[in-house]
This record gives structure tokens, C-alpha cells and sequence, in this order.
């Protein structure tokens, strides 16, 4: 775009004081100018929101910036942002999600197999595998959802969810390592960039609780004095999600064994993967809520803290409470590896807070952090 249109459409909501040289690593290979300008009006994010709707139809991006003591906006042209992906890009999303498919039924097989020997018979097997991937997928299902249909209501160009298949429960795996969604674009302003990481996991938190009580409709309960006629081999867990212990303890009682179906397997699956989710690190659902409470160092400062922690409980508590905490070993260096260390990208406006109703988004994080804490008991 030359210059006088690009002047044209940026005076509309700001007033112009002069065009600069770009500066900094955001330039690379993209075209960039930078403005250095005024608001016309009080509201700064209803401005930059307009500005941002007019230039993205031009394929231009609006970066905002408050730097030595001037408020600066850099647009890029990034044209293949708004590009259509290739056929095999287009159709990856639907081929991974068949091939999820496949490996979290035969981790239902594995886990129905058990489940049946425990209880003496051998029906259903195929029926409960069937039970156990409709819940697992369709609650990560609506997960990605929640963060994609946010994203695209808010402006965001985003992909389809891209689930990862993996190893079936046969060999230690769930047959999935869950799925992800790419945003091509940061979100416009902090409030959305909370409202995005919340979404998921409030509405895959929602959906997984119909199935915790399903799973324990399903399940088989034996009194605790006839615990002793299990086979030794047995596998116990002693740290349950705490939204899912008080779902056990409403529903069961204290002086029950609950020799759990893969269904209710499914709902502690996803309440862990919740909660592993909304850990402040780095780009995962958690870092982007703390992320619209703090700045970027502090952001960084925080994903490595909290993996360090991690690290040091669940060596501690996998020794001596459940094995299940070296899942948080694993996943705090993984987390930590892929995105802790880096600088959170942000957001187009900057200079935006937290504002309205947004400002309720932390406040649901924590609650939904809680309740999803694998806990002792």
C-alpha cells in the first residue's frame, strides 16, 4: 500500500505526526513503516479496533507500541496470513483427528480389558472402547472449540484444531497428546487475549463433568472390607482431580471401592489435562491468562518458576504419594523446553488492560486451577 492511501486510512482514527524508519527485529523480510501518532479520541482500543478492522482487509497488520515516550503503530504487510493453505495443509487437520481416533480406541480396548477382567466378564469390551474415545475426543473436542470459536468471534485468524495422536494406552500413552490450535495472528488487545486461553479450558472443564459421572454410573463398587479379594496387581490412584473427588464422594460415598470404567478413566484424564493446560507457562492456556495480567518478563519469569517448582514436587510426591505426579516432571520440562523459555508474543495493542467483565477471567482461572489440582487423599 503507498503511503498517501496508508495516511488516508490511519488519520480516520489517529492523527499522523510523522513516518519514521522501522527499527528492531520485527522487520526481517516483511515490509514494515512505522507511524508515530496521536488518538484522536479518548478510547484507544475502540481506535486501534477499527484501524485494525480496515487494514486487514488490505492484508496489513497494526502493531501498537508506546517507545521513548512516543506512542508508535507499525504496520505490516504479511499477506500470507490472509492467504488460502495448501490441499494437504487444508486436509491435515481431518487426518489427524481420524488417526486420534484410531489410537484413543485401541488405549479404550486396552483400558476396557482391564476394566472387564476386574469385574468378571468379558462383554462389552468393544462397546466400552467406543464409551471411552467418544468421551476422551469429544470433551478435547470441545475444548479446541471453545478456543477456536473465541478466537474467530474475536477476529483472530486461527487454524483448525490439530490433534496429536500417540502411543496407546498398551504401552503407558492415552493414545493422544491432545491438540492445538494456531493462531496466525496475536489477538488485538489483552481482554481477548484471556478470553482465548480461558475458553478452552472453562468449556472442556464443563463437558468433562457429565462424563465424571457417567464414568461412575459405570463403573463397579465394591465395599473397602472386600477390597482384599482384588488381584495385588492392581493399579490404586491416590491423587484425584479435586473437582473429581467431590464427584466421587457426592455420588459414592467414603466406604465404597470404585473399580473404574473407562469412561470415568476419561474424566480423570481430562481434568488433569485441564489443569496441566492452565499452568502458567509459556504459550499454553494458563500462560496466556497471566500473560494479560503481567509483562513479558515477568511473564518469562513466572513459566520458569512455576516449571522449577514442578519439577521439585512431583520428584517428591511420585515417590511418595502417587507415580502419577512424574507426569508433571515430564510435562513441566516439556513445557518448559518448548515454550517457557521464549518471550510471550503479546498482543497488537500493548498499551490495552483488562477491562469490564474480562477483569472475572482471572478469578475463573484460579477456580478452575483448584479444582482441577491433582490432589492426595
Amino acid at each position: 500500500m503507498d503511503v498517501d492511501k496508508l495516511t488516508t486510512i490511519v488519520s480516520k482514527y489517529f492523527r499522523v505526526i510523522a513516518f519514521r524508519e522501522p527499527l528492531g527485529s520485527l522487520v526481517g523480510d516483511l515490509k514494515v513503516k512505522e507511524i508515530v501518532v496521536e488518538p484522536l479520541a479518548n478510547n484507544l482500543d475502540e481506535a486501534f479496533n477499527k484501524l485494525y478492522d480496515e487494514l486487514t482487509r488490505h492484508h496489513i497488520i497494526p502493531v501498537l507500541d508506546h517507545t521513548q515516550g512516543l506512542l508508535v503503530l507499525r504496520v505490516i504487510e504479511k499477506p500470507e496470513v490472509f492467504t488460502r493453505k495448501s490441499l494437504i495443509r487444508r486436509y491435515l487437520p481431518f487426518i489427524l483427528f481420524a488417526v486420534t481416533i484410531i489410537t484413543v480406541y485401541l488405549s479404550g480396548l486396552y483400558l476396557a480389558q482391564g476394566f472387564r477382567e476386574l469385574v468378571g466378564s468379558t462383554e462389552n469390551i468393544e462397546l466400552d472402547a467406543v464409551f471411552y474415545t467418544l468421551s476422551l475426543m469429544g470433551v478435547l473436542l470441545v475444548h479446541e472449540l471453545g478456543h477456536y470459536v473465541t478466537a474467530k468471534l474475536s477476529g483472530i485468524p486461527v487454524s483448525l484444531p490439530y490433534f496429536i495422536p500417540a502411543p496407546p494406552a498398551s504401552i503407558g500413552m492415552l493414545g493422544t497428546f491432545g491438540a492445538v490450535i494456531n493462531m496466525k495472528l496475536p489477538p488485538r488487545t489483552i481482554n481477548k487475549l484471556a478470553l482465548v486461553g480461558i475458553m478452552g479450558p472453562l468449556t472442556g472443564f464443563i463437558a468433562a463433568i457429565p462424563v465424571a459421572i457417567a464414568g461412575i454410573s459405570l463403573s463397579a463398587k465394591i465395599p473397602v472390607e472386600e477390597v482384599h479379594v482384588l488381584p495385588s496387581e492392581i493399579i490404586e490412584i491416590r491423587a484425584v482431580p479435586l473437582i473429581l473427588r467431590a464427584i466421587l464422594d457426592t455420588i459414592v460415598g467414603g466406604n465404597v471401592t470404585v473399580l473404574s470404567h473407562p469412561v470415568l478413566l476419561a474424566s480423570y484424564f481430562l481434568f488433569l489435562i485441564t489443569f496441566l493446560n492452565l499452568l502458567p507457562i509459556g504459550q499454553l492456556d494458563g500462560g496466556h491468562i497471566v500473560r494479560a495480567l503481567v509483562q513479558p518478563e515477568t511473564h518469562r519469569i513466572i513459566s520458569i518458576s512455576t516449571s522449577a517448582f514442578l519439577l521439585i514436587i512431583g520428584l517428591t510426591l511420585s515417590y511418595t504419594v502417587d507415580a502419577i505426579y512424574m507426569v508433571l516432571v515430564f510435562f513441566s520440562i516439556l513445557a518448559l523446553i518448548l515454550t517457557g523459555r521464549r518471550v510471550h508474543v503479546g498482543v497488537l495493542n500493548p498499551l490495552s488492560k483488562l477491562t469490564g467483565y474480562y477483569r472475572i477471567i482471572p478469578v475463573i482461572y484460579v477456580i478452575l486451577l483448584i479444582l482441577t489440582a491433582p490432589v492426595p487423599g
